[in-house]
């Protein structure tokens, strides 16, 4: 079905006409009318009688369909059949033109930018824009011309709390969230920050506190990822020398109360410690809060504590068919003897762990 033709604007009360060829019949009489209820339209003469007569004495109609190579053509046989027959009309040229595939040069570009320069759209215009554009998709042409366009523009304040504050409380569907995650991964892939706007993305988000909601999703989002060896190095070396102030010790503390290690992770930190040499800052630190300790203490409360702990209990080892081998004065023998460290032989005591290099551990009774 042909798209394109010829067509005509009447005014139902006076006569007078409007004749105009399209590739897009449809597209052209919503820009006629959208144009006109705007009051920009380019044809000083039929938006003056709009204003007049209203809407509603104004009809569209399809005169002729044809293929896009033949509508100027046809569109000046009808408007020289119209003006032999003394009908009226609005067109201002009496001549069918075509602006189809032309281009204004950059200086008429200036000009126009120029004119709309400080322009304030009213709301209603803003609504009718937006009606306008809905559904519409641009091109990846389209597309690419609009981030060129926007490479380096720098926004101002103001505007950007107007964008904040209208995407507040705004849901994104799960589709969405995706095609802007994938688009923000492939943005980043291989880009490496300016220091410029690492400092600027800090301090951007310095003093904010994320709600629990907020946590949960960052959370669930993170699980199962397993960070490469550079990301963990890179890490490592961001805390390095950073001192954690009281209040964020006693979060982490907080935090990490109820948690109970897997053998796998209690493992990983012993080997993580292997040959690390405590600094003398460290060394005098560990040597305080232990005196600290020893001092709140009393005797009884910590052989209490070093009963439950298990220190003083003997520890009998087995084979794996339950034929005593050795017996230990404590953990840490047993400890030194296959040499692992006492949190292995605890788990085993425990239950926690079958067996420990192919021996069973239990306290003796």
């Amino acid at each position: 079905m042909l798209k394109g033709g010829i067509y005509k604007i009447t005014n139902t009360v006076n006569g007078k006409i409007y004749i105009g060829s399209a590739v897009d019949l449809s597209r052209r009489k919503r820009d006629h009318f959208w144009s006109l209820r705007k009051g920009t339209h380019c044809n000083a003469y039929l938006q003056k009688s709009f204003n007049k007569y209203g809407e509603n004495n104004f009809s569209f109609e399809v005169l002729s369909t044809c293929l896009p190579e033949f509508c100027i053509e046809l569109e000046q046989f009808y408007i020289n059949i119209y003006s032999e027959s003394g009908t009226i009309m609005y067109n201002i040229c009496k001549t069918a033109g075509s602006v189809l595939g032309r281009k204004m040069s950059e200086e008429t570009k200036d000009k126009i930018g120029v004119s709309n320069s400080g322009r304030i759209v009213s709301e209603n215009q803003k609504k009718l824009l937006r009606d306008f554009n809905l559904g519409k998709k641009l091109s990846t042409e389209h597309k690419e011309k609009i981030r060129i366009g926007n490479l380096g523009k720098k926004m101002s304040d103001e505007a950007k709390v107007k964008i904040s504050n209208g995407n507040k409380g705004k849901k994104r569907s799960a589709e969405i969230c995706k095609k802007l995650s994938e688009a923000f991964k492939k943005s980043t892939f291989d880009r490496t920050m300016k220091d410029e706007t690492k400092v600027k993305l800090s301090l951007a988000h310095t003093g904010k506190t994320l709600s629990k909601e907020h946590r949960l999703k960052l959370s669930e989002s993170h699980k199962g990822i397993i960070p490469s060896k550079e990301t963990i190095e890179k890490r490592r070396q961001a805390v390095i020398g950073q001192k954690r102030t009281k209040e964020t010790c006693l979060k982490i503390s907080l935090a990490n109360k109820g948690r109970k290690k897997s053998f796998e992770t209690i493992e990983k930190i012993r080997k993580s410690k292997l040959g690390v040499k405590n600094s003398e800052e460290s060394k005098l630190k560990n040597s305080k809060s232990h005196l600290l300790l020893n001092r709140k203490c009393s005797l009884e409360l910590r052989q209490k504590m070093s009963d439950n702990n298990g220190g003083n209990k003997p520890v009998i080892k087995y084979d794996i068919n339950g034929v005593v081998i050795k017996e230990y004065k404590n953990l840490t023998s047993a400890a030194k003897d296959l040499d692992v460290s006492v949190g292995t032989i605890s788990l085993c005591v425990n239950g926690k762990q079958k067996s420990t290099k192919g021996f069973i551990f239990k306290y003796a009774a």
